[in-house]
């Protein structure tokens, strides 16, 4: 199996074509504007943030507290466990990636604008990269 020159030493063990840096870099600026993100909504989603629609506003406010709770810490725990070499971590790192990819693009692609539009258009782009890199770069 051939191994790029550019992967870190520590993923040594970890079936992939190609150095795992910037992703690295994407999924770390990533999981800090996810916590912006979260944290805002759940402080001032209810304030204006988010439409005061009594049929959307729940589903807005727990997907901002199932973010903080389990897909954070997930994403950042499966950036350390690919980066010391394990194939479960490096795995994780794919579907939680793809994970808010997917359940904010709703967010990234809603008509009315918030003062985090930006930052929903970096979480989705990034983490569409993310994955697709990993995805690519796993010598199945």
């Amino acid at each position: 199996m051939q191994r790029n020159k550019d992967a870190p030493e520590a993923a040594g063990n970890l079936p992939i074509r190609y150095g795992l840096r910037l992703v690295t870099i994407t999924s770390s600026v990533t999981g800090i504007l996810l916590a912006i993100a979260a944290v805002a909504g759940l402080l001032f989603g209810a304030r204006g943030l988010y439409q005061p629609d009594p049929a959307t506003l729940p589903t807005f406010l727990g997907q901002d507290a199932i973010t903080l709770i389990a897909v954070l810490p997930l994403l950042l725990w499966s950036v350390l466990a690919a980066s010391r070499g394990s194939v479960r971590g490096l795995l994780l790192w794919a579907a939680s990636l793809f994970y808010v990819a997917y359940s904010y693009a709703y967010d990234a692609l809603n008509p009315e604008f918030n003062v985090l539009y930006l930052a929903y258009i970096a979480i989705v782009a990034m983490s569409l990269y993310g994955c697709l890199y990993l995805l690519l770069a796993v010598d199945a």
